[in-house]
């Protein structure tokens, strides 16, 4: 049999009924990821056995799970108000999916009612199944870069079999996305433009798979978004004092947009309380790095937003 190409991977994914079942695998459900990476898991269960002699111990894996990670692009479908082409991935990563004819697609965290996912990993003539999979996202909008999300997924340990990606996946719906640049990208803090050069937002959701006489399943069990924005200092204080709002305590909506055509332009705004900016070197000029960490309100679900349009 002749080597295969480590880089020979394609990844399916579909939203099942019922936690754990899997769900109907097809080429339509291809996502498109990049730098991705798989690893079956498991604990071991040792015994530490009383012997005369020297050597390892027998054992049984545990917990077994495995995971996915990878980088996806941040973008929506070329249709305005059809579901983004990783709809279903943002959905078992904690966000709702509200879809308006001829408008938008928007994404938003949930903190009940999560989905779960049937994926379908395959490398090299191998198909990795996991099951009941969820997940978390960290999100990354950097000048001359296009918008990005890192995610990191968990499911139930289905056993390696033989297999191979359908042959006749259909790329069309994951366009080129818009690079972001002076023309693309708008932030605002406070309605207050500034010179952004880095964006991230990370979910930091906590999801560990539990296992009970009855089942095992992987469950959100908590959701901390915290972030960075790095600006150029371009104002003086008098105009625009971000010292000034983390003293306060304020909840400021930090106004995130990339406007482009054909489905790639996104708004992620985020409800956030700073902390005390701190001052860096940014290519010679000054600047600041602002860490901050989104707040919901009291209705909750509305510490950020993905908007497609």
């Amino acid at each position: 049999m002749p080597f295969r190409s480590s880089t020979d991977r394609v990844a399916l994914l579909n939203i099942e009924t019922t936690y754990g079942v899997a769900a109907t695998m097809a080429a339509a459900n291809a996502i498109r990821l990049m730098d991705s990476s798989i690893e079956p898991v498991a604990d071991k269960l040792e015994r530490n056995l009383d012997s005369p002699h020297f050597g390892g111990d027998p054992f049984v894996l545990v917990g077994k799970r495995i995971t996915l990670s990878g980088t996806v692009d941040v973008i929506g479908s070329a249709t305005a108000g059809l579901a983004a082409p990783l709809g279903g991935l943002y959905r078992i990563c904690g966000h709702s999916e509200v879809l308006t004819p001829a408008t938008n697609a928007v994404y938003a965290p949930i903190s009940l009612g999560l989905p779960s996912a049937t994926i379908d990993f395959f490398m090299a003539g191998i198909r990795f199944r996991m099951l009941g999979v969820r997940g978390s996202m960290s999100f990354a909008f950097n000048v001359k870069e296009y918008a990005k999300a890192t995610v990191q997924l968990t499911g139930l340990l289905v056993i390696p079999q033989d297999g191979e990606a359908p042959a006749s996946i259909d790329w069309a719906a994951f366009s080129t996305p818009a690079a972001i640049e002076t023309e693309t990208w708008n932030v605002q803090i406070a309605g207050v433009p500034v010179y952004a050069r880095q964006l991230s937002l990370a979910q930091n959701a906590t999801l560990p798979l539990i296992e009970t006489s009855e089942n095992r399943e992987v469950v959100l069990t908590d959701r901390k978004p915290t972030g960075t924005l790095q600006v150029v200092k371009n104002d003086a204080l008098a105009t625009w004092n971000p010292w000034a709002l983390a003293n306060a305590q304020s909840i400021v909506v930090i106004t995130n947009a990339i406007t482009s055509t054909g489905g790639r332009s996104v708004s992620a705004p985020i409800r956030a309380q700073l902390e005390y900016p701190k001052p860096v070197d940014i290519e010679g000029v000054a600047g600041f790095d602002i860490a901050f960490t989104a707040v919901p309100s009291g209705a909750g679900g509305d510490e950020y937003s993905l908007t497609f349009t």
